[in-house]
């Protein structure tokens, strides 16, 4: 189904690119997968849409490493690698995988962000890898209270 409405998809009529996601509230374990799912497990929906398409396909496909990332681009999977999770556990990923400097802290799968994020709507995401993050978000202007310097 979503091939056939990826194929009506046509160039020059507004869409740039498609980013293929998979699931929702209702397959929540196949949206939000945990540690044992294979990295890349879900390629095969970009990979299927961006054969049906001639514009860019973006896809996350639970990426951990660069090299995963660099292996499905080679592999025509899809053209843009999309971060959601990995960029939480370690902010500064696309950095480091680009230089080639410093460990990337992986995201484990422990939907800690996801959870925490629920309960605490707009305020901060934990992240059992990068605690950091609460830190770097409290200082952000963005989350700011000009009343109080906490949440």
């Amino acid at each position: 189904m979503a091939t056939k409405k990826a194929k009506a998809v046509k160039s020059g009529v507004g869409v740039d690119a498609i980013d293929v996601s998979s699931a929702g509230y209702d397959t929540f374990n196949y949206w939000l997968e945990p540690v044992s799912f294979e990295p890349g497990w879900r390629k095969f929906m970009a990979k299927a849409i961006k054969e049906a398409v001639s514009i860019p396909v973006l896809a996350a496909n639970l990426i951990r490493s660069p090299e995963q990332a660099e292996a499905q681009l080679k592999e025509g999977v899809q053209d843009f690698v999309c971060l959601g999770r990995p960029q939480i556990a370690d902010p500064h990923w696309a950095n480091k995988a680009l230089s080639g400097e410093g460990t990337i802290k992986r995201c484990i799968c422990c939907l800690n962000c996801i959870v925490n994020s629920r309960i605490n709507i707009l305020q901060f995401t934990l992240c059992k890898m990068s605690q950091n993050i609460v830190c770097q978000i409290k200082s952000s202007r963005f989350f700011s209270n000009s009343n109080s310097n906490s949440f």
